[in-house]
């Protein structure tokens, strides 16, 4: 049987709306506010598809704020801004350096075009390389460059169940590999307050640039930390519980991997607060 490995990637289980995105919008002048943590523990990453042990325990911790605010009925605009605390720790107890800083900053819009049965919209996220980095020690708090995703997704809901599906394609400067992004959710209501999620997600680089042979070696390379070309093939499990109907929850989840790339190799547990206005 085939070994599955938890993973920390791209996705932040509790929300990531850059790379999950629903074809649901919050309504002219509502909003959706979330505040979440992920943190990641490992000592193992997986480069050019060969595990590389490392001497030393590192760690990324991410503290994430997401906003989403209805413009009109159809039209959404958010802001992600997550903060990260990024630690090497030799282990020989020798040496501990670390970095802090906001990793990349987005701003998205969300258009919704069919609200029928089945709702389709599409978007366009603007990722900057707002990410700060130590280059003695090979440890950055997001991608050197800048990302411009457009996507298209489409879902629908009945009853107790809901579902999506979205496909975006994902252009990166500074010679970092473009990507195709595939995810989707399907949720069932087994409680009155509270929802059971299957995620898929699935990102696979182009492998057309250079960003990772140059520049992403030594300790930047080794350490898997928002490399390039980075794939991962996912499938995960979140809880989503309201405490107040439509308004005030709280999601946890974890994901594996059946295959991933330039990834650190580790578990991630992700929590997350959300309040709509």
């Amino acid at each position: 049987m085939k070994r599955i490995n938890f993973y920390i990637g791209l996705l932040v289980i509790f929300y990531n709306p850059l790379y999950s995105q629903s074809p649901w919008t919050q309504g002219k002048n509502k909003a959706y506010i979330q505040a979440g943590f992920s943190g990641i523990f490992y000592d193992k990453t997986r480069i050019d598809n060969q595990d590389v042990s490392l001497n030393a325990n590192l760690s990324d911790i991410t503290s994430q704020f997401y906003s989403e605010y209805g413009l009109t009925k159809d039209l959404d605009v958010s802001l992600i801004l997550p903060y990260k605390t990024i630690t090497i720790k030799l282990k020989d107890g020798s040496k501990t350096e670390s970095v802090s800083g906001f990793g990349n900053i987005s701003i998205g819009l969300k258009y919704k075009f069919l609200d029928k049965k089945w709702k389709i919209s599409s978007g366009l996220f603007f990722s900057s390389n707002s990410n700060s980095s130590n280059e003695a020690i090979g440890l950055r708090t997001g991608y050197n460059a800048t990302t411009l995703l457009p996507y298209l997704t489409v879902g629908s809901s009945q009853n107790k169940i809901y579902y999506f599906a979205n496909f975006g394609f994902g252009y990166m400067t500074n010679n970092y590999t473009d990507f195709v992004k595939i995810g989707g959710e399907f949720g069932y209501k087994f409680l009155k307050k509270t929802h059971v999620i299957l995620n898929v997600d699935l990102k696979k680089a182009m492998k057309t640039e250079s960003y990772f042979d140059s520049a992403d070696n030594g300790l930047y390379k080794n350490t898997a930390l928002y490399n390039d070309k980075q794939e991962f093939y996912g499938v995960g499990i979140k809880v989503n519980h309201e405490f107040i109907a439509d308004k005030l929850g709280l999601n946890v989840g974890a994901i594996g991997a059946f295959y991933l790339n330039n990834l650190p190799v580790a578990p991630s547990i992700n929590t997350g607060m959300y309040y709509k206005l």
